[in-house]
Formats: structure tokens, sequence, C-alpha cells
């Protein structure tokens, strides 16, 4: 008997009226919570505190679309990234997880930073769901990456309502809602949020007050402590921008001067992920993601102004949002001042930068290969886009019925937004939910937390192996941890067990006599081997391996990590410059106001005609 076919007609009114459905009651809620708000706002709050409720409003609107997943995460990126999270475990203790990451002692936590992706491990831990502590993360880190842009709009516009558009604006932007939802990019999602800071600094330097270089320090020291390569592109970007406009401003020296102080800052602020890092590149060969040319994730304009108006997020393009902003700044273009138009000179760039109209080396050795993906630049294409069109939006002292007008606009567009978010999502959602789960990249009811972890084997930050032709067979007698003897098929009986911050095993030398062994694990700086509690040293095989001498029969041995005494040195050298800088920006702020003054020979790096203003004040 044949079966009826659906009515595809009454299945996409169905979903319609679903999608009106949620619109609706997401419009009611909004609605009355604003006017709750803003009568609560109105007559009780401080002004920061309005901010503050503010962006945790925004954000538990920002983070509905993601909650539509049905309990679900995805991403490109997620195999590795949740075997981050589960590595930080023990990262008190040491650096290298013995749980995570195949558990062959893989030392990813050395290369790719983890402090400001730490929180999620602890609402990990507090809630005991990967899927709830990553929504919780996500909802506090859009509150923090808002509270950092309107902050780092206002201390250039000097215009509340105009940087309450421009937080909301970069925080719904499409190429964040995609590193969320397609890559599950921790690092880049993560390092967005203090990409405003970091130039709100390098504002204060070449235009506004150089003084106040601090937020230019602590906001490239978290894109360090976040993701390094959006921290190497920032880098470049503020270099760049510096040297091109430093040459039209007023007191050039003391501009120079205090933009070295804020880089020497930056770098002694960081000195911990920096000098851990490099200290492992010195002492082995690590194997470094990338090899990928540039040219092979460019698009032609026309594809990204397509991918962009239809806002797929898939593509990781600048997205709709972008593209309304690029518009209204057109519409407004003759107004703008002269700073706005070196800005839209770096936007053009910036597209022109990610399309196949640039041509990147083709080879993927090259320098620029690290950074794998041309679209990378719309972090810092969405920035700037929707700070210029936020700054459309400047008003001074509007009316009491204008002020009105604009909570009406500003919740309109909060539901756009919101709308044009869950759209995105959901379409998202439905299609990897009704396909065949790629193994890697889901974690759901279908698709356990033990299949995910162990779905690939990432040679991130691995030892190279310098036998190229038997580099997979290497890594998979790891993946199987098989003791052989060295630079021969011999296999000798083992057993491991693993807890977070070590491996034990008893491992039997059946040979005759005493051998070089080759151990499942990788070998970094910090190792410690020990047989029958005694240390042995350590050497690199061929095959990326620990090697040891190991003697003849039954044996136990432990391997573990630490950190070494340059790591301490370093993180003792970046609490020091953090507490250091903290003190300075709050001594300044103090005399910035008037309350402590400084005599000419007091602080270092005040100037001294600050001393006179201040005492006039």
């Amino acid at each position: 008997m044949q079966q009826p076919q659906p009515n595809n007609h009454s299945s996409n009114r169905k979903q319609l009226d679903n999608v009106l459905d949620i619109l609706r009651k997401l419009w009611l809620i909004l609605k009355e919570t604003c006017r709750m708000l803003i009568k609560y706002l109105k007559f009780r709050a401080s002004d920061p505190l309005k901010v503050f409720l503010v962006a945790l409003l925004i954000s538990l609107i920002y983070i509905i679309p993601l909650m539509m997943s049905n309990g679900a995460l995805y991403g490109d990126d997620l195999h590795f990234h949740l075997n981050r999270v589960l590595s930080l475990a023990s990262i008190h203790e040491t650096p290298v997880n013995f749980k995570a990451f195949y558990k062959v002692g893989q030392g990813v936590n050395f290369f790719y930073p983890y402090l400001t992706y730490y929180p999620y491990y602890l609402l990990y831990r507090l809630t005991g769901s990967l899927y709830s502590g990553w929504i919780l993360y996500i909802y506090g880190l859009t509150a923090v990456t808002y509270l950092i842009s309107y902050y780092s709009g206002k201390g250039i516009t000097h215009n509340p309502f105009s940087s309450h558009i421009f937080a909301i604006f970069y925080v719904f932007s499409a190429y964040r809602l995609g590193n969320i939802v397609i890559r599950f990019a921790t690092g880049e999602v993560i390092a967005m949020s203090f990409l405003p800071l970091a130039f709100y600094g390098l504002y204060n330097i070449v235009i506004g007050n150089y003084h106040k270089w601090y937020p230019l320090t602590f906001g490239m020291a978290l894109l360090i402590y976040s993701h390094i390569l959006t921290a190497f592109m920032a880098s470049a970007v503020v270099g760049l921008i510096f040297i091109t406009t430093i040459a039209f401003q007023q007191n050039r020296l003391q501009r120079c001067w205090n933009f070295f102080i804020a880089v020497m800052a930056s770098l002694a602020l960081s000195a911990f992920q920096f000098f851990t890092m490099l200290e492992q590149f010195r002492y082995s060969r690590i194997d470094n993601p990338g090899g990928i040319s540039l040219n092979d994730s460019t698009r032609t304009l026309g594809d990204i102004f397509h991918f962009s108006l239809n806002n797929a997020i898939k593509e990781l393009v600048p997205g709709i949002l972008v593209i309304v902003c690029l518009l209204l700044i057109l519409l407004q273009f003759r107004k703008l001042r002269i700073e706005d138009y070196y800005l839209i000179g770096w936007i053009v760039l910036l597209i022109l930068l990610e399309s196949k109209v640039i041509k990147w080396p083709d080879s993927p050795n090259s320098s620029v290969s690290v950074i794998q993906f041309a679209w990378r630049v719309n972090s810092f294409l969405t920035l700037f886009a929707t700070f210029l069109a936020s700054k459309l939006f400047l008003l001074r002292n509007p009316s009491v019925g204008r002020r009105r007008l604009f909570y009406v606009e500003t919740i309109a567009v909060l539901v756009a937004l919101s709308a044009i978010n869950i759209s995105s999502s959901v379409t998202i959602f439905k299609t990897l939910s009704s396909h065949k789960p790629i193994i890697f990249s889901e974690l759901s009811h279908r698709n356990k937390q033990k299949r995910v972890l162990n779905a690939i084997s990432l040679r991130d930050y691995a030892n190279r192996s310098t036998r190229e032709k038997n580099e997979v067979a290497d890594t998979g007698k790891k993946l199987g941890h098989q003791v052989i003897v060295k630079d021969s098929d011999v296999l000798l009986e083992s057993k491991f067990r693993f807890r977070d911050s070590y491996a034990t095993g008893v491992i039997t030398n059946d040979t005759g006599s005493e051998q070089r062994i080759e151990l499942p694990f990788y070998r970094y700086k910090g190792q410690v081997v020990t047989v029958d509690g005694q240390e042995v040293p350590t050497t690199l095989s061929k095959a990326g391996a620990t090697t040891i001498h190991f003697p003849e029969g039954t044996h136990e041995i432990k391997i573990t990590y630490h950190y070494t005494q340059l790591a301490r040195v370093a993180w003792a050298a970046s609490v020091i410059s953090c507490l250091s800088i903290i003190l300075y920006a709050i001594a300044y702020g103090l005399a910035d106001r008037g309350i402590l003054i400084f005599r000419k020979d007091g602080l270092v790096i005040y100037h001294p005609e600050w001393n006179s203003a201040a005492t006039e004040r």
C-alpha cells in the first residue's frame, strides 16, 4: 500500500507559525522587561548599574537562539575545544593532562592560551554538563563583551546612546554567532570580547589622552591570553594604524613614548604565555597547526555580499548587520569626519583581504599562512563597521519624547537582531540534527561525550616525527599505548592507568637485557619519568616519543610534567606587571580628578603639566 506523501505546504506553514509565535512571545517579554527595567533604572539605579543590568538583559536575549539546539553542541572545532576544557582539570598542578587529548600527554596548554577559557571549566564542574556550562559561559562572556564595547565606545564618543548601539551591533554580529554555532571557535569568540578595549587604548595614544595607554596594554594582553592568532593579527593592525596616523598628530614624541610603554607593558603582562610557549618551541620540534594557503579560503566579492545579505553564518561572512552598517555609513558619507574616512579605508581593505582580489602567497609555509583562513579578518571588519555606524547615532541632550522614541527603536532593533539570529541558528540546528552526526563536531544524545572526544586524533602541538613516511603509524602506536623497543617493532607487555596530572604503568621487559624503549607519550620540557620511584633521564625518539633506558624484568613507571623554572618566573613577572599597571591606572585616575597630586619629581610616566591642571581644579 502506498504511503501518503507529507504535505510540504502544511509543514512549512506550521514552521512559519512557530517562528511567528516565538517572535510574538519574544516581543512581549522584551516589551514588559524593558518597561520594568527602564522604570527601575530611571529612579533607583546609578549609571554604571544601569549599564550592567542592560548588559545582563542583552546577554539573556542573545543566548535564546543557542538554547534551541535541543541540548546539543555543534562546531567544526568542538572535538578540540572540549578536550581543551577537560584538560584544565589539573592546570594548577601541571600543564599536561593525561585524561584529555587521547591520554598521550599532549601539551596543548603550553601553546594554546587558557586563562580566559578557564571560567568555562569552572561552570562545567558547577553544572556537571558541558552544554549547560557552555550556555552559562557564553552568557557571561556576552555580558563582558557588551560592557567592554560600551565603555570603549563611550571613551571615544562620550555618548551613552551611540555606545549602547555599538555594543548591541557588535555583540549580535553574524561573524561572532558563526564562531559560536558553526565552528565552536572558543579562542576567537573570547578574543572578540577584548578587541574594542585594545583599539580604545590605541585611540587614546594616537588621538586622545596618551597618558591613558593602559587600555591598549590590557586589551592586547587579554588577546594574547585568549587567542594567539587574533593577537598576532591585532598587533599588525595596531602597528599599521599607529605608523600611518602618528605623523598627523600633535605631541608626536610623547605619543610614541607612551605607545612604546604600552607595548612593553603588554609583553610583560603576557610573559607567562609567551615565555612558556617559546621555551617549548626551543626545546623540541613541535607540530604547528596551519600550513594552509590563504587563497584557499578567499571568495569573490559577489559571494561575500551574497552570503552576507542571506546572513549565511555557516559561510563565516560579515553578515547582514555589517551590510546594513555599511549602508548607513554611505548614506551619511558627506557628514563624516576625517578619522571616519580613514576607518572606511580600513573597512574596504579588510573586505579586499578576504576576497579573491588580493593574491596571497601560494606556499603554505609563508609567514602569513599561520592565519589559516582569510575570513578571520572579519573580527576587525565587524569592529570597525559597527563602531562607525554607531557614531551616526550621536545625540546631544535629546528631548523626553525623543528618548522614548529611542527606547522603542532600540527594542525594535533588538527584536530584529534576535529574529535574525534565531532564524540563522534554528536553520543550522535543524540541518545538522536531520543528518547523520559528524562524530567529532556534535555533542548530543545521539553522539555521546566519549565518542566526540576520541573521534579523531589531532597532532596540534605534538612532538614532530622525523620519520615523515611513518608519522601516521607512529601516532597510532601512541594512541594504542604501545611500548616498543627503540628502532624496532618489538612490543613489550604494558598496562597503564591515568589520572589528570600523571600516568602510571607496569611494563615487562622480557628480552633478557636492558633496552631503550619508546613510551606512548610526548616529551616536553618539565617532563619527569620515574622507574620504581627513581627519576630517569629521557630523550626524544625519531618517532616523536619519550625514550628511556628500561631494565630487564617488570617495573612500574610514572610520567608527569611540572612547570619549569622559567615558566614560574614568567608567571611571577606577569603578576607583578599586572599589579603595577593597575596601581598606575588607579593613581592616574585619582590625579586626573584632582584627588591625588604628584610632585614634578614624582610618578615617572605621569606628565608634569597635569599637576598644575589638577591643582587648578
